[in-house]
């Protein structure tokens, strides 16, 4: 069955700020999901992780399976990461994951969203 569909807002909102931060392959997975659609991943404790159709040719030369990530707290300051998955040049997955086996409290703000690269990462 097909349920891809268009990213919403927020989805579109929470990525945007992943690619405010510069990182090998961000213009091109920028391409990539300005045509992709998306659908919501079927498992029992998903906060809001999707899975991308690429419909694109172009490829991210990216150096690390997740370029980017995201960081920040849930209000009741358990930590939620954001990772951005890219298989093979093309963006993959967006997992979002809360570090206790809760629901999230309150939708992710995406000013609230520390932004790391993967550069970021290798040079701690």
């Amino acid at each position: 069955m097909n349920n891809f569909r268009k990213l919403t807002d927020y989805e579109a909102n929470i990525l945007e700020k992943l690619f405010s931060r510069e990182f090998p392959g961000r213009e091109a997975l920028r391409t990539q999901i300005s045509t992709c659609l998306v659908k919501t991943i079927e498992y029992g404790d998903n906060y809001g992780s999707i899975e991308f159709k690429v419909n694109s040719d172009v490829k991210a030369d990216v150096t690390n399976r997740i370029p980017v990530l995201g960081h920040l707290k849930d209000t009741d300051g358990i930590p939620i990461d954001i990772y951005l998955h890219v298989i093979d040049g093309k963006v993959d997955e967006l997992e979002i994951v809360k570090a206790a086996d809760s629901p999230i409290k309150q939708k992710i703000n995406p000013s609230t969203i520390e932004v790391i690269t993967d550069q970021e990462v290798i040079h701690q």
